[in-house]
């Protein structure tokens, strides 16, 4: 993700000034580890501030494990509770499975909306593969599965 991370602000900044005031936003970043934020009311800005601040996608990813965690985070909201996911589709380190967090969000209400990137760059050093296709595949079914949606955006990279 590390040559995504502008694509991915821009994506997350969106999101984040089309929902209502009202609503409360909590933030988190993960790879190796899972740090959720407090929760934001009000101000966007701030949300789009503290996102910009603790964005670090250093080492694998635990994507399940960070879902999970996020639905753990809401378990005593009263409100429509969705998980917002930003990422590359890959999980490398979760503990949680797929099914796992799947079967969790249905038992629970919760729903997974997943906007995955894929950087499309030749100097990717990642190319797009089987795996991503699978990993891209499995978060349109836990969106599906969930009641939320799924969004795929390709950039170029240019320049270094």
């Amino acid at each position: 993700m590390s040559t995504m991370v502008n694509q991915l602000l821009f994506g997350a900044e969106a999101v984040l000034t089309e929902l209502p005031p009202q609503d409360r936003v909590r933030l988190g970043t993960f790879s190796s580890s899972i740090q959720l934020g407090p929760a934001i009311t009000g101000s966007r800005l701030d949300a789009i501030r503290s996102l910009r601040q603790g964005l670090k996608p250093v080492g694998p990813s635990a994507l399940y494990d960070a879902v999970a965690s996020s639905m753990e985070a809401m378990a005593g909201e009263t409100d429509r509770r969705v998980v917002l996911v930003l990422t590359d589709g890959l999980d490398t380190s979760s503990r949680r499975g797929f099914q796992q967090v799947i079967q969790r969000a249905q038992e629970e209400d919760q729903a997974v909306f997943a906007m995955a990137f894929r950087d499309t760059s030749p100097m990717n050093r990642f190319p797009f593969s089987q795996t991503q296709r699978a990993s891209f595949r499995a978060l349109m079914r836990l969106a599906a599965e969930t009641g939320g949606g799924y969004i795929a955006r390709e950039f170029f990279m240019v320049g270094s």
